[in-house]
């Protein structure tokens, strides 16, 4: 949505999504049928403040009717972007994981693609370390709006992030469902090594919510979550196994 929204005014780049919310993600397969539309719609527009815009993701199923995906508000603005630092990555490799056991043992549940996360560094209770790797995705398999303001297989990381701090705490299967504010200050290189780091906001043994970022090792921020927030279930557990 975000790359959408972007390629629709000259000038401008992302610099911030808030409320964004999965209504009913989309599953690839050889059974998707027709194309998804993303609605723009703009609500405001001035020099001093940029434009903001509303974005809802959708398609129709079999019977015609719309069926809503994704949603969100996205603020564009021109000049250079802002920066941030984050103040106290833990980089120690205090428990160490291959990132292959995730998405194999089914906690992650993504293909090729967005399989980013290259090993987990060290997790507790209220902190997660992962390293990861930014896959390379060619303008080919992007369809219509390539991105270009955002990364979007390495910002996917953040929210995987997400999934594996919710099965460290409650052994339980997750999906996300929104994240409350996310602010974009760079792009992670393709084939590049970036770090993320996620603390613990709340949880319980339905939810989680997070504040995750990804950052090089010098700790400059790309990508920035607040409020991320994922739904936990037992009952996903099963299924995502049997999806891997």
């Amino acid at each position: 949505m975000a790359a959408t929204a972007a390629s629709l005014d000259a000038g401008y780049h992302v610099v911030e999504c808030r409320d964004v919310q999965v209504l009913k993600g989309i599953v690839f397969s050889d059974r998707t049928a027709g194309e998804c539309l993303i609605e723009v719609t703009e609500l405001e527009r001035s020099e001093q403040s940029g434009v903001t815009v509303t974005a809802k993701t959708s398609s129709q199923n079999l019977q015609g009717k719309p069926v809503y995906h994704y949603s969100g508000t996205v603020k564009l603005a021109k000049g250079v972007r802002g920066s941030d630092v984050l103040p106290a990555p833990d980089l120690l490799a205090a428990q160490p994981l291959e990132g292959a056991t995730f998405y194999e043992s089914g906690t992650l549940f993504h293909g090729a693609l967005f399989r980013s996360v290259k090993q987990q560094l060290n997790i507790s209770q209220n902190r997660l370390t992962l390293r990861c790797v930014a896959p390379i995705c060619y303008d080919s398999e992007q369809g219509q709006f390539p991105a270009r303001e955002t990364s979007p297989w390495a910002d996917d990381a953040l929210l995987q992030a997400v999934l594996i701090q919710a099965r460290h705490l409650q052994r339980s299967g997750s999906l996300p469902l929104k994240i409350r504010q996310a602010r974009f200050y760079g792009t992670v290189p393709a084939s590049s090594e970036f770090l993320v780091t996620l603390e613990v906001i709340s949880s319980s043994p339905t939810q989680l919510i997070a504040r995750v970022c990804s950052h090089d090792a010098a700790r400059n921020i790309f990508t920035r979550f607040e409020g991320a927030e994922a739904s936990i279930s037992e009952a996903l557990n099963e299924k995502f196994v049997q999806k891997t």
